[in-house]
């Protein structure tokens, strides 16, 4: 009997903390509370199972600590998610609580990224939304070129690739180094041949003209997801790449939405990538990107 009411204590207190991240009203979900910082001062981290001596399981309430952390992290997660991606204050939807259900479960923030970024909704908003500034189109194109650049076999991009999302297409889309239908090797030229960031950032000004902010956020946040894959292989490669990107983006001047994203300290950054899952690394990036091009849009 006890073992069964521990066990519903461990259920409530998720099943409570998801509830009330739901819930919680726009005004209150306007800043981020402190699992998510915590994930970016280094130390304990937030869900890890609290310390329990080597030669002994850790118990209920222990576990029920954690999983309620993790909970509280992943709401966070989620909301700056719709902030960020979608431009929206999130709310208590069958969508969120879906979503939420499914990060406290195990799914990974890259899924549920993609999740967003390559739904019909998500295509309805490019559809409806109007170019990309001259200022936006510029700054894709200088971190398309730059993400580029980091890949042995660079992405070929054509007149296809500027449009909205198309439907069916599967999350992964077009394959590194593969020509787009229709399109020969001597059309793709400019785009093999040119190895300088000045060339390609010319190149996809040309190619992604008339593109809307959210299309550039989708194509640019597929990129960042396919070179952190590679990199992901040698952690070290991961890490020096992760500390120049981010002092390159603090360049732009950018609000990120935390003091400690802003910061330029690479000692700092350098030390939380060693230790930060690829998938917390892999938001921190695509949190930038996007609220780099978000400069401009309006909330939805």
């Amino acid at each position: 009997m006890a073992s069964r009411l521990s066990s519903a204590r461990v259920w409530e207190s998720t099943g409570l903390l998801a509830f009330l991240s739901v819930g919680m009203t726009a005004c209150e979900l306007s800043e981020p509370v402190g699992s998510w910082v915590v994930a970016l001062t280094g130390g304990s981290t937030p869900v890890a199972v609290p310390s329990v001596a080597a030669s002994r399981v850790p118990s209920l309430e222990e576990l029920a600590q954690s999983a309620a952390k993790r909970a509280q992290q992943n709401a966070e997660f989620l909301q700056e998610m719709f902030r960020v991606v979608l431009l929206k204050e999130p709310q208590a939807s069958p969508e969120f609580s879906g979503l939420l259900d499914s990060l406290n479960q195990g799914a990974t923030f890259e899924g549920v990224y993609n999740g967003l970024t390559h739904s019909s909704a998500y295509r309805d908003v490019e559809t409806a939304s109007p170019s990309a500034s001259p200022e936006t189109l510029k700054a894709f194109s200088e971190e398309l070129a730059a993400l580029e650049l980091e890949l042995k076999e660079r992405t070929l991009f054509d007149s296809r690739s500027g449009k909205p999302l198309a439907r069916m297409e599967q999350p992964t889309g077009q394959e590194s180094g593969d020509l787009p239908a229709g399109v020969s090797a001597e059309a793709m030229a400019p785009q093999r041949a040119a190895a300088t960031a000045p060339a390609l950032s010319a190149e996809y000004m040309k190619v992604f003209v008339g593109a809307s902010t959210y299309t550039l956020k989708r194509v640019l946040g597929d990129e960042a997801i396919k070179l952190i894959s590679v990199k992901g292989a040698g952690r070290a490669d991961l890490v020096e790449w992760y500390v120049k990107f981010v002092t390159r983006l603090a360049d732009r001047k950018v609000d990120f939405g935390l003091d400690l994203r802003n910061k330029v300290d690479l000692d700092f950054h350098r030390n939380w990538a060693m230790t930060a899952s690829v998938d917390k690394l892999q938001w921190e990036v695509l949190n930038r990107l996007h609220r780099v091009l978000n400069v401009g849009l309006p909330k939805r």
